[in-house]
């Protein structure tokens, strides 16, 4: 992987991250009578039925960073490829992990139920999209600690 393609991967994963730290921000502002950070959770902010408007925004900035990290992906593969051992497993996590993500926010902006089509259907993709972004992330450092320190694994 060239340099260029670094840099993209690194404006790309910076890009979303500001995406998503204004969709928050707008959303906490937007939510009728101020979001409370203590005793409310993330899934409240961005609920069209308890923050209409703010909702929106944050499942839109969810969905454009899905967007934006889906590259990321890729160039992650090609850079992180030494001879044989491709990260094949972890950047399926972190695929899996960005669809699911895609799917929260589709639900968030769409005003679907996920919890009408299955039980308790949108903490299963939130669990998904959970465990794919933990597996795709550790998977990934495993394998840099294994290519940087030989002699601890074969």
């Amino acid at each position: 992987m060239t340099k260029a393609d670094w840099k993209r991967a690194l404006l790309y994963y910076g890009a979303a991250s500001l995406i998503v730290i204004f969709g928050v921000a707008v959303a906490a502002v937007r939510f009728p009578g101020g979001f409370d950070w203590v005793y409310m959770v993330i899934s409240k902010l961005g609920s069209r039925s308890h923050n209409p408007v703010g909702g929106l925004w944050l499942s839109a900035s969810f969905l454009g960073a899905v967007c934006l990290l889906w590259p990321v992906t890729g160039l992650l593969d090609q850079g992180l490829t030494r001879g044989s051992a491709r990260p094949l497993l972890s950047i399926a996590a972190l695929r899996i992990g960005l669809i699911g993500a895609a799917v929260l926010a589709l639900e968030g902006l769409l005003t679907l139920e996920l919890s009408r089509l299955a039980r308790k259907g949108h903490e299963m993709v939130a669990l998904v999209t959970f465990l794919g972004f933990y597996g795709g992330v550790l998977g990934l450092y495993l394998q840099r600690i294994r290519h940087s320190v030989s002699f601890l694994w074969p």
